[in-house]
């Protein structure tokens, strides 16, 4: 299961920093453009990315992530509140302790894990850009759902063709143009 995967990945449109003070109207523009999720860069304990997660639930029903730094986690206990703004899932940039995945996971938040930490029974990998291209889930377990962040000028296309990954992120920077639908559209191989 490496490498092409034989269909159309979903799509999840990364909040470009520009559309943090307007997050409603920039998710009903993605949603209108055909993304399938949404997604928010921050800090798991930061009020100010629980306001945005909050804003963007309440904009539009589409599943929504967090993504975050590979930096120490904060002490205190982030999960519940984070819980609370309707989040779909967490993708750190490494590796959570067993015990905060399970806490977030009976909390109804799934954990996306880089595909070299990754449990056996993961229901989800992620491999951040900088991933090796040509196999960027070497490591991860088979039946896994694979998510790649694109960089920001990043190729969704593999060496030898196909895409990557069941799910990729792509900066919102990247759908952002005068027509996103179209930008959706190509992200995804279709033509326009």
């Amino acid at each position: 299961m490496n490498g092409a995967r034989p269909y159309v990945p979903r799509l999840v449109a990364l909040l470009p920093p520009g559309a943090a003070g307007a997050p409603v109207e920039w998710a009903r523009s993605m949603r209108d453009a055909g993304v399938d999720g949404l997604a928010l860069q921050g800090d798991p304990a930061d009020p100010v990315a629980r306001d945005l997660l909050a804003a963007l639930r309440g904009a539009v029903p589409l599943p929504l992530e967090l993504h975050f730094p590979p930096t120490p986690l904060p002490e205190q206990d982030w999960a519940a509140p984070l819980a609370a703004t309707g989040i779909d899932w967490v993708v750190p940039g490494r590796a959570l302790p067993k015990a905060m995945a399970d806490h977030l996971e009976a909390l109804g938040v799934g954990v996306a894990w880089p595909p070299a930490a990754a449990p056996l029974d993961a229901a989800r990998v992620h491999a951040a850009p900088d991933a090796d291209a040509a196999a960027p889930f070497a490591e991860a377990p088979e039946a896994a759902e694979r998510s790649l962040t694109l960089p920001r000028s990043g190729d969704p296309v593999v060496p030898g063709g196909g895409i990557p990954a069941d799910t990729l992120v792509v900066p919102g920077e990247a759908l952002a143009e005068t027509d996103p639908g179209a930008a959706v559209a190509r992200w995804r191989g279709r033509p326009a």
